[in-house]
């Protein structure tokens, strides 16, 4: 559920106080339906979000939009199995954000899983990107896309 609501100047202080309570994670947004726990809309993933085909050896741009009060950096993450499990695709967090970014990485043929290679192409990958202290902040692609290997 999303509520949008019109504010005057000096209401939008009382919020930004707010924010930053939610941020340090003195409040609790409770859970959903489904007994999840509850996320802030703060990341969203524009792309890949659904539908899109790329291939290995291909540079894949990742790309969001933030709120930028609340997200001060981002990890991004792929998953080959539906959502079930995530391999980081980022070396460290990424930083100096703006509320419209992307990272660009070029997609191996296999992902390291402890000791295993794992291999990368898959009609089942989602893409979830994460601020870097607070899991909670977070947002996945809408469905699966597609990395077919190299011909």
């Amino acid at each position: 559920m999303r509520i949008t609501v019109k504010l005057s100047a000096g209401i939008w202080s009382l919020l930004s106080v707010f924010a930053v309570l939610v941020y340090i994670g003195s409040f609790n947004c409770g859970t959903t339906d489904t007994g999840e726990p509850a996320t802030i809309d703060s990341i969203k993933v524009v792309c890949p979000n659904g539908g899109e085909q790329f291939t290995v050896g291909d540079s894949l741009k990742v790309t969001w939009s933030i709120d930028t009060l609340l997200v001060r950096s981002l990890q991004v993450f792929l998953s080959i199995d539906s959502g079930k499990s995530y391999f980081g695709i980022t070396d460290s967090a990424i930083r100096d954000l703006k509320p419209r970014g992307e990272y660009t990485w070029k997609i191996p043929a296999t992902l390291p899983d402890g000791d295993l290679q794992v291999p990368v192409p898959s009609t089942g990958c989602m893409i979830k990107i994460q601020e870097y202290n607070a899991s909670y902040l977070r947002d996945m692609s809408d469905a699966v896309f597609s990395i077919k290997p190299q011909s």
